[in-house]
């Protein structure tokens, strides 16, 4: 990745906002938030996609502190966050174990963003409550989704309840998957 970020600095490519995105993308994919951030950095004047890059970056790492930090770096600098940016916050809370705060923050993209949740950000809050064991509410998110779960849902479901041994909630919704297969 640094031998494609040498040549790229010393060709004549004009380092601009696209080029900057994908290589901060790219150190965030494999785990380098030091050299994501030192890309991040020399922007001018970040949008959203490079924001959301930094942010999923963080994610992927697990780093639930540096992305709510990015998030409200963010914030203060004027941009708005959208729904991939509270996908990569919700999938940082996960990743940490933190149950109530990924909770206050899909509360918070719903309510103080007004954005709508779309199936993957459900995943992610099943995700959440599933592997802390909190199936009730993993089964209150399920019923109050406005589109049916899919495959991927139910699914993630499946893996939560296999950890924890909830049996019976498994085969329902390994039954469902299946039916979505069929």
């Amino acid at each position: 990745m640094h031998g494609t970020h040498n040549i790229i600095e010393s060709s004549s490519y004009e380092f601009g906002p696209h080029l900057a995105n994908t290589l901060a993308h790219a150190y965030g994919n494999c785990a380098s938030m030091i050299n994501a951030q030192s890309v991040f950095e020399k922007l001018v004047n970040p949008d959203i996609v490079s924001w959301n890059g930094l942010l999923a970056g963080y994610a992927h790492e697990g780093d639930y502190t540096a992305s709510l930090r990015t998030l409200e770096e963010m914030e203060l600098s004027g941009i708005t966050p959208d729904e991939y940016t509270f996908l990569s916050i919700l999938a940082a809370c996960t990743h940490a174990g933190l149950v109530n705060m990924g909770i206050r923050i899909f509360e918070h993209m719903c309510n103080h963003y007004a954005i709508a949740p779309e199936i993957k950000h459900y995943i992610c809050v099943i995700d959440l409550l599933g592997r802390a064991g909190d199936f009730k509410r993993a089964e209150d998110i399920l019923q109050s989704m406005p589109t049916q779960a899919d495959v991927a849902t139910w699914s993630c479901l499946v893996r939560a309840c296999r950890t924890h041994d909830n049996i019976d909630l498994e085969k329902h919704a390994l039954d469902l998957a299946v039916c979505l297969q069929s």
